[in-house]
């Protein structure tokens, strides 16, 4: 009897064999400087509404529509060009956090810094939106907080 078990153990094992594995092949295709994306540093990425790519860079925040880059800095308002984290709300305004300048928040294109003396020299690690539209600020570093906006 024993012998009948291994023999049928065996003949499974080799029969598994027999058969070809199957594993998905994903294909990556890779945007840097060459392809318009400038920064070197990507800290966060997200999706908006409409589609578009939003990336926390070094150097500000970057568009992609899929086709071409758009870059904002600090000559676009943001408050600093350090984008740690950033997140896209319900109503389709992004908020940005910086490495140490606070918050900068974007609305159609058009961006403006957030003044607040708690958010200075703060890096800002994360944000969540919360089913009451309230924001959620994790800082980081300097001073592990949880803040609601």
């Amino acid at each position: 009897m024993r012998f009948v078990r291994i023999f049928f153990a065996c003949l499974i094992f080799i029969w598994g064999l027999c058969f070809k594995s199957f594993s998905q092949e994903f294909n990556f295709e890779s945007y840097n400087q060459d392809n318009g994306l400038s920064p070197l540093y990507i800290y966060d990425i997200s999706q908006g509404p409409k589609g578009r790519i939003f990336l926390g860079t070094e150097g500000g925040v970057v568009v992609f529509d899929g086709y071409t880059f758009l870059k904002f800095n600090t000559s676009d308002s943001l408050s600093e060009d350090i984008v740690l984290s950033l997140q896209i709300t319900k109503n389709g305004s992004i908020v940005l956090g910086h490495f140490q300048e606070g918050i900068t928040i974007g609305e159609n294109g058009k961006y403006h810094k957030v003044k607040s003396k708690t958010l200075t020299g703060i890096k800002i690690s994360g944000f969540a939106e919360h089913n009451s539209g309230k924001i959620f600020i994790a800082l980081a570093f300097k001073s592990n907080d949880l803040l609601r906006v």
